[in-house]
């Protein structure tokens, strides 16, 4: 008798540590499905504040009275940072899933760029002195401008 009843006990351990072992299971799968959502959420965001600064810094740095345009060429919109003084244009521009630059003395020549960071959209407007952005990467996104110098 006292045989059954350690062995009745060693199953209800043994039931107790399955079940265990399953709700353990599961919150570790649940947790590792979190972070997932959690970590390429982050990466989105991540991609738009990479460009959003890239932006920033690039037109800020070479920011002169006319230095700054938007042109059409090749298809492509061109955001044309001119740098007088070194003598060479800055274009920046969205083509093929990927924000770009390409740096030239001469004319803009999209085999020269290179790839910045992955975006959905990219979308600059320049007024007389702003320069108006919209920049996208699957469901985040930021707007807003940047004022341009009028005078130097």
């Amino acid at each position: 008798m006292n045989f059954k009843r350690y062995s009745l006990e060693q199953l209800f351990m043994l039931f107790f540590f399955i079940i265990f072992s399953l709700i353990l299971s599961f919150l570790i799968f649940k947790s590792a499905n979190v972070y997932d959502n959690i970590d390429s959420s982050n990466r989105v965001h991540e991609n738009v504040r990479i460009a959003r600064s890239y932006l920033f810094i690039s037109v800020k740095s070479a920011d002169i009275s006319g230095a700054i345009k938007v042109k059409h060429e090749n298809g492509v919109d061109l955001l044309c940072i001119e740098n007088k003084v070194e003598g060479f244009t800055r274009y920046i521009f969205f083509y093929d899933g990927f924000l770009r630059e390409c740096y030239s003395a001469d004319k803009f020549d999209l085999g020269l760029s290179e790839k910045i960071v992955a975006l959905t959209k990219f979308d600059v407007q320049v007024d007389s002195n702003q320069l108006h952005y919209d920049i996208e990467y699957n469901e985040a996104n930021a707007k807003g401008h940047i004022v341009l110098r009028t005078e130097f």
